[in-house]
């Protein structure tokens, strides 16, 4: 898998631009494209899939994993484990042929010789990709609460974990405030035509507004469940600003959520 970082800005580009290649599946297991199945539930976006229709699904992941001969032992273990589950499927419905050279990649031994690492290794990738099966499964299960303790529902999840790109812009605009400053205390004569301390306030203005796409709370109106995309005070996101919470709403919803928590 990729480092975190590197899947978060995949899962950016996935809920910019969509999942541009569907993955690639063999009997309900991901033969090609795991990375891009991790960014999408990541982006809350909904994968594509595409059911591998060749003669020989352990050659292919050979060719697409394996042939990277660069990949280290931990992670050609873990393309290892890969093979075997694939080449016990495959096996399992009376396919004889595996592979071109007839050989049934489903022994330990036979696929360490194949990936080139030992079996201890690949039994220490069996063991932590079971870990990690369980530890996804269990992350899928866990419950996301608003700043206020509620729990968010699963369509106003997707802006919830748009925080850090409102916030990003914010940190823009904090930069640009601090480059319009400096220009005023140095007097520079080039922006003597330039309003600097009303762009200042200006901008200040703009990051109050922009403050305003940060989800605090689920929407006390739609509950961000139903009818979202009609709702007045969310606004199609099933979740309300600070800004919202604290001056848009009669006192009395805001104590009944709160009494909710």
């Amino acid at each position: 898998m990729l480092p975190g970082h590197e899947l978060e800005e995949l899962a950016q580009d996935i809920r910019k631009n969509g999942l541009l290649f569907p993955i690639t599946t063999f009997e309900k297991m991901i033969l090609d494209g795991r990375n891009r199945w991790a960014a999408c539930k990541r982006a809350h976006v909904k994968p594509a899939f595409v059911e591998f229709s060749g003669e020989d699904p352990v050659a292919f992941v050979l060719s697409n994993n394996l042939a990277r001969r660069h990949l280290p032992a931990g992670k050609r273990a873990e393309y290892a484990v890969k093979i075997m589950a694939v080449g016990e499927v495959w096996a399992s419905k009376g396919r004889q042929k595996i592979n071109a050279s007839n050989e049934a990649f489903i022994k330990e031994k036979d696929v360490a010789r194949v990936t080139g690492v030992s079996r201890s290794t690949i039994q220490r990738a069996k063991k932590k990709l079971a870990h990690k099966q369980e530890s996804d499964k269990n992350a899928s299960n866990e419950q996301v609460f608003d700043s206020l303790g509620y729990p968010i529902p699963e369509l106003a999840l997707p802006y919830w974990y748009r925080i850090d790109e409102v916030k990003s812009i914010l940190r823009e605009i904090a930069k640009l405030r601090s480059i319009v400053d400096q220009l005023y205390q140095q007097k520079d004569p080039l922006y003597s035509e330039v309003d600097l301390g009303y762009v200042h306030v200006e901008l200040g203005n703009i990051a109050t507004t922009f403050k305003g796409a940060i989800p605090y709370a689920v929407c006390t109106l739609c509950q961000g469940e139903k009818d979202v995309e009609d709702c007045q005070l969310c606004r199609g996101r099933g979740l309300i600003s600070q800004f919202r919470w604290e001056h848009a709403l009669p006192p009395a919803d805001r104590d009944k959520r709160q009494a909710q928590n």
